[in-house]
């Protein structure tokens, strides 16, 4: 890989001994032991894919949800699995015949959900609506967001998240 930018910073004496230390350990040259150091720190941080629409950080769980949609008497109730929650919304995988009849319902893209969360005695039901869909094998994700972010079950969320 070639290198065509150079850099130049001002540090103090302590840590300029410090770093030409680590790089005779090492066995490199001092500029290629601060790349190594630099690279190392930015694989640290997260990147933000710029397809991430995500208006709050996701916690992954696995928590089984009730699913119930549909009008009337005709509504439909199944299961899946929460497998990240945040403020804003879940990620549910459930089986794909579940998730046709749940999703494609006369074209219904709201339903509702319940779920129990590990820190809180009651269950925490609310109403969401379909974001976007995608098969993984025999399973469907179905991200949805919250139709209802001020109620009672938003705010359990928001303390399971904290």
């Amino acid at each position: 890989m070639g290198k065509d930018v150079m850099i130049s910073f001002r540090t103090n004496g302590k840590l300029r001994e410090a770093l030409k230390r680590k790089a005779k350990e090492e066995k490199r040259s001092l500029s290629a032991m601060i790349e190594v150091i630099l690279y190392q720190k930015m694989a640290e941080f997260p990147t933000a894919k710029p397809s991430d629409r995500r208006g709050y950080p996701r916690k992954k769980d696995t928590l089984p949800v009730i699913i119930r949609a549909g009008n009337g008497s005709g509504k439909v109730v199944e299961g899946g699995t929460i497998t990240n929650i945040s403020f804003g919304g879940v990620r549910i995988n459930m089986p794909k015949d579940v998730a046709h009849r749940i999703v494609e319902e006369e074209g219904e893209k709201d339903f509702d959900i319940l779920f129990t969360l590990p820190d809180e005695p009651k269950p925490v039901s609310l109403r969401c609506q379909v974001r976007n869909v995608a098969e993984a094998g025999d399973t469907l994700i179905v991200g949805a967001t919250f139709l209802q972010p001020d109620s009672p079950s938003c705010q359990s969320v928001q303390r399971h998240l904290m």
